[in-house]
């Protein structure tokens, strides 16, 4: 994430360290059972390598180079639910293989999934077809899809020539609502960074966070006018206008995607809801849930459901894991993305996640009210935030009460979790996380497990908006961070969906990955 000056030395050094201590790899023992496919981190402790060999980098980078929105041949995703589905018992044509009765009921008639275009999404006008991206494969190029907003949002792949605002969200809001601005190039080196600034109209805003091209800011009552940032070296950029939200529910309007009722039908689309968020900026933290429309402070569908948190990397913004926790929301899944980067025993984190665990998430913001979540829980991490994660899940409930974790580019070592389903994932360009230290997290774990390669791709391309900054850092992927997204995604649905014991809509895809040229498995059921 952005780093604040109390934090720069200590970011510095430990990035010297990292550079340093970086391996080429581990020798590790194959206990292969079944491999498919093709396969050759609120305030922030930076830190230095320690003796569990904690070596994290400043999670620079991603990189896509070529066309996120088509699949070769030998993709699984364009046509996943055809190759999966067995009989069908509804008019979803998908076959239920868990009790139904776990999911609440959406209150939403089925309907047939919209058609859905490349385009950045506009207000969906009455009698026209749904323009709105819905789909991984809805959007080409160095564009990713926002399924909150349902539009197509530019990222780049290494640091612009010049700055630049893409774009930012919600385009609408106020107080203890949370902006962020996603660009180009507003600084070149760490300390250009305190150079940033931003403004909504004339007021210069607090930030949350400065990154190369992602800056997170505070919104206050009133707030409004055009969206512009004063980069490094005092060349200011404008964006469009943002203007005031009403307190408490937005009611939906059909400028963002609503939920469609149905399931998507292969491992890139949406799921059958929309994807809400709230944020609470005073805790940073975002959380997303399914909604009856997407964006923020969206009418959530109550109910009961399972409870995932995403912990970033050190360097990662907390805010960079939305493509996960918006796909995530429309399929039923409610997710946390809190700051927090203790470098031991997280105390303060796990007893935050304890606040979101088996509860009615309206104690915790009053536009939740009936969102209520299992006593039950699953955990992503990427990069050092998969050691977080392993300290959390060794205390109290979450001990016993975890029911899946999965690793994104591990870089410590010697962690394991004490229960739960498994996935650890390796990109072939990482040059933070080695995949040794994947097969060495694997190997520690207790079956069923994963270990998915993604070709072609590298550390940054896990988070939304991280730019590849050199060969130090990382290498350049040969994959677009659609493609990385996606291959993430395609995997992890299907294992939270297992692991909660909720409806499976792709079972096959633990079962028996189709094989790909994009990605490998090794699994031990």
């Amino acid at each position: 994430m952005g780093l604040s000056p109390r934090t720069l030395v200590p970011v510095a050094a430990a990035c010297i360290a990292a550079l340093a201590a970086i391996s080429c790899g581990e020798a590790t023992e194959d206990v292969l059972a079944v491999e498919v496919g093709h396969g050759a981190d609120a305030t922030f402790d930076a830190g230095g390598s320690d003796a569990s060999d904690r070596s994290d980098l400043s999670e620079p980078s991603d990189v896509g180079l070529d066309d996120a929105g088509e699949n070769d041949a030998g993709s699984p995703f364009a046509d996943a639910a055809a190759a999966d589905a067995p009989a069908a018992d509804d008019a979803s044509g998908l076959t239920d293989v868990s009790d139904a009765s776990d999911w609440p009921d959406a209150g939403i008639p089925d309907a047939s999934r919209p058609d859905t275009g490349p385009d950045d999404a506009g207000p969906a006008d009455a009698g026209q077809a749904d323009t709105f991206c819905r789909s991984w494969n809805d959007c080409a190029g160095d564009k990713v899809c926002d399924f909150s907003l349902g539009r197509c949002e530019q990222r780049d792949v290494k640091p612009a020539d010049a700055p630049a605002i893409y774009n930012f969200k919600p385009p609408a809001g106020g107080a203890k609502d949370v902006l962020v601005i996603d660009g180009g190039r507003f600084y070149k080196s760490l300390l250009g960074m305190f150079q940033v600034k931003a403004k909504i109209g004339s007021v210069s805003k607090s930030t949350a966070g400065v990154d190369e091209n992602r800056i997170l800011v505070h919104v206050a009552a009133g707030d409004t006018g055009v969206v512009s940032i004063t980069a490094e070296g005092g060349q200011t950029v404008a964006g469009n206008k943002f203007v005031p939200a009403p307190d408490g529910i937005i009611p939906c309007d059909g400028k963002t995607p609503e939920a469609s009722g149905s399931p998507g039908l292969s491992l890139s689309d949406s799921g059958p809801y929309a994807a809400g968020y709230v944020d609470d900026p005073l805790a940073n933290i975002r959380i997303h849930y399914p909604s009856e429309c997407g964006s923020l402070r969206r009418p959530p569908v109550k109910g009961t459901w399972p409870l995932v948190t995403l912990l970033h990397g050190n360097g990662a913004g907390y805010l960079n894991y939305e493509y996960l926790g918006q796909f995530l929301a429309t399929w039923g899944f409610v997710t946390v993305m809190p700051e927090e980067a203790e470098e031991s025993g997280n105390v303060k984190l796990q007893q935050f996640v304890l606040g979101f665990f088996d509860k009615d998430l309206g104690a915790i913001a009053p536009v939740l009210s009936g969102l209520k979540t299992m006593d039950k829980i699953a955990h992503v991490g990427h990069s050092r935030g998969t050691g977080r994660l392993e300290d959390i899940t060794h205390t109290g409930v979450f001990s016993t009460n975890t029911v899946a974790s999965v690793f994104l580019g591990p870089v410590d070592n010697g962690m394991e979790v004490p229960s739960g389903m498994f996935m650890v994932f390796h990109a072939t360009g990482d040059g933070q996380s080695t995949e040794g230290k994947a097969d060495e997290t694997f190997n520690r774990q207790l079956p069923p497990k994963w270990k998915v390669v993604i070709n072609g791709g590298n550390h940054s391309l896990y988070s939304d908006h991280k730019v590849w900054l050199g060969p130090l850092s990382d290498e350049l992927p040969t994959i677009t961070r659609t493609q990385q997204f996606r291959i993430v995604t395609s995997f992890v649905l299907p294992l939270f969906e297992r692991a909660f014991g909720v409806t499976e809509h792709f079972p096959s895809q633990l079962d028996n990955p189709p094989q790909s040229a994009e990605y490998s498995v090794k699994m031990q059921k």
